[in-house]
């Protein structure tokens, strides 16, 4: 409880629960709650120390601290006080984020658990894996990270762009430097022809990387190949230092492409990597040792044909099951939608135009090319003349005896045409304030 100091007309004199502040408070606001503070500032303080721990209305009593205990994952240091959610939730614990950080790289990358993950939810998780800083760092990047502190660049590993991630991004000057396997890119100073399935893809990514960089954000990458990060670094360093002071901007973005004559550079463009290469001239050197192995899982995928153009295509089995009409894209699809075929009237055998969607709602087999025709197939009608165009017209017979007339029309317009003197009768009848309004309008007019 909180102590008192003294109270008078009305009003209470107290101590602060957290810093013994005396305060002063109406009567009836003290009596309404047990703790009394200053401020929000101490209430807050009060909470952190005294609801933390086995002092929190949360904590579970009922698992003792002994069973909260468990061992890092990767060190196998003890970590205490764990709270049961997590041990109800987790499989792995860690003692820093460090420990995490080695075992997601080291040892959680090649498990069946995480490349299953990445199967089932394809390259958004991978790249929000490799942003979070859990990811692999290669030989030849972990050279050319080292190489970048000495020169005092900050830079920034997998830095995510859309659908790509980078090697090293240049915070300060917007650029991009990417670290090239030999063998992963296919070097063209090992390799005279393309044997791997994984070559070709990765060549192909490298070019839509490249154009993608290029075309959305104006940005030449910088490519530094494995032979000269390892074996000629200061050829790599002198390389960034012009692509820097450059703006981006070399005649040449391969480092095999360039050679050190007295600590400076010279362009020697001998080599033209594969991902500049053209489709054809890549297809001439392709020699595969090993078929291309397919990546689609025939319990997820299933294989159709386009309903507009016959073409076949793959798709997965919960797309295919959730859209009515099946096409190869969205343009078949629209011409499936407008699709017309031509058809026969069933009652004068004209031929005319309609939907195929529309066809095939019909319940039954017979179209017609117009409303009348429909009516005429249905009954037996009279064959009649309009009494203003004298144009042919068919009723039936309940028609013409509801008709008390005697006159039939072809359309509105002949009817109005026809029956103008009783119309403007009728209109000054019905609505006699409105007529004066339109005839005095007319007339001023």
């Amino acid at each position: 409880m909180t102590e008192i100091i003294k109270e008078e007309n009305g009003w209470i004199w107290y101590k602060c629960d957290n810093c013994n502040k005396i305060n002063k408070k109406v009567k009836g606001t003290y009596l309404r709650t047990n703790n009394h503070f200053c401020n929000r500032k101490c209430f807050g303080e009060w909470l952190s120390k005294n609801t933390k721990g086995e002092n929190s209305p949360l904590f579970r009593h009922d698992i003792p601290l002994a069973e909260r205990t468990r061992n890092c994952t990767w060190c196998d240091k003890e970590i205490h006080n764990i709270s049961p959610n997590k041990l109800s939730k987790q499989k792995y614990f860690f003692c820093s984020n460090e420990c995490k950080k080695q075992w997601l790289t080291k040892i959680y990358m090649n498990t069946d658990d995480f490349k299953n993950m990445v199967k089932e939810n394809g390259r958004k998780v991978l790249l929000k894996f490799l942003e979070s800083g859990n990811s692999r760092v290669t030989d030849i990047q972990n050279i050319i990270n080292n190489l970048l502190k000495e020169l005092n660049i900050s830079y920034k590993n997998e830095k995510i762009f859309g659908n790509y991630a980078v090697d090293n991004y240049l915070i300060k000057y917007n650029l991009i430097i990417e670290c090239q396997g030999g063998y992963w890119h296919a070097d063209n100073r090992i390799y005279d022809e393309i044997k791997y399935d994984r070559q070709l893809r990765s060549i192909r990514r490298d070019k839509s990387k490249k154009n993608f960089f290029k075309n959305n954000y104006n940005i030449n990458i910088l490519f530094l190949w494995e032979i000269d990060i390892k074996n000629n670094i200061n050829l790599c360093k002198e390389l960034i230092k012009e692509y820097i002071e450059n703006n981006g901007i070399l005649e040449d973005y391969n480092s095999m492409n360039y050679v050190l004559i007295d600590g400076k550079l010279s362009l020697n463009k001998k080599y033209n990597p594969f991902m500049n290469w053209d489709k054809e001239d890549l297809n001439n050197i392709t020699n595969l040792i090993t078929p291309r192995e397919s990546r689609l899982d025939p319990s997820k995928h299933i294989t159709f044909n386009c309903e507009y153009c016959g073409e076949e295509v793959t798709q997965k089995t919960y797309e295919y099951n959730k859209n009515k009409t099946h096409c190869c894209s969205v343009e078949c699809k629209n011409k499936l939608k407008e699709n017309k075929i031509t058809v026969e009237c069933s009652y004068c055998g004209k031929e005319f135009l309609i939907k195929k969607s529309t066809l095939e709602r019909k319940k039954t087999d017979e179209v017609f090319c117009c409303r009348e025709h429909y009516e005429l197939s249905r009954s037996n009608s009279i064959k009649l003349y309009c009494s203003c165009c004298g144009k042919e017209v068919h009723r039936t017979n309940s028609k013409i005896k509801k008709n008390t007339s005697g006159k039939f029309y072809c359309s509105q317009e002949c009817y109005q045409k026809d029956n103008a003197e009783t119309l403007i009768k009728r209109n000054k009848e019905d609505n006699p304030v409105k007529y004066k309004y339109a005839k005095n309008n007319t007339k001023s007019a």
